[in-house]
């Protein structure tokens, strides 16, 4: 009987730690649109970039996830057409960023510049001197921090301010399990395949007649 209630707790508690709220999932949307929505990048397609090179080139993914216990930041630069042409700063490709929950998440970012202390309002800069994991192209590299730019103050601060309030989620909720990303993917992907069986086997009984 013992064993019984220790097995009930184990799976109440599983289940508990994989149960995503509301709230969570909201504050993640929240933080992807407003990716998608505003000026933002990365060290390979700066906001001042993007105002330059609209024409050739775009952010085809760029969305965060959650895969316990890592935040991954997943975004790809491409050209808007075959051969959007070439611009020195901008390197096209695909990226994965692995980062840690317990990652420091910093804005604003303070520097040092002639000898003062001075803090940069439109960067935003993640820190994890244990290793922060950048797949670029499928090449992986562990780097101790990660920026992302905004073209304001504004427009990094209102980003910085959903990404930390997502973070505090997942660990005031202790989630452990998967949300966004390659979940939303493989759910789609299922979809999909259940729809084509359902053609197929119509397709099947039809031919049978």
């Amino acid at each position: 009987m013992r064993y019984v209630f220790f097995s009930i707790f184990i799976l109440l508690n599983f289940s508990f730690c994989n149960a995503q709220s509301s709230d969570l999932r909201a504050s993640l949307s929240l933080v992807n649109q407003t990716l998608r929505q505003f000026m933002i990048g990365t060290e390979e397609f700066k906001p001042y970039y993007m105002a330059e090179c609209r024409d050739r080139f775009e952010y085809k993914t760029i969305a965060f996830s959650f895969d316990y216990p890592n935040i991954v930041f997943d975004y790809k630069i491409g050209g808007r057409v075959k051969y959007p042409g070439w611009h020195r700063e901008v390197k096209e490709g695909t990226y994965k960023v692995v980062i840690p929950l317990e990652s420091l998440i910093e804005y604003p970012v303070e520097y040092m510049s002639m000898g003062e202390r001075r803090y940069s309002y439109s960067t935003l800069k993640i820190t994890n001197n244990s290793g922060i994991t950048k797949t670029t192209n499928g090449k992986s590299s562990i780097i101790t921090s990660f920026s992302i730019y905004g073209d304001e103050d504004l427009t990094m601060k209102r980003f910085g301010e959903e990404l930390k309030k997502f973070v505090s989620l997942l660990k005031s909720e202790n989630y452990q399990g998967k949300l966004g990303g390659s979940q939303r993917n493989s759910a789609r992907t299922s979809r999909q395949n259940s729809q084509q069986q359902t053609k197929t086997s119509k397709n099947v009984g039809k031919y049978v007649q």
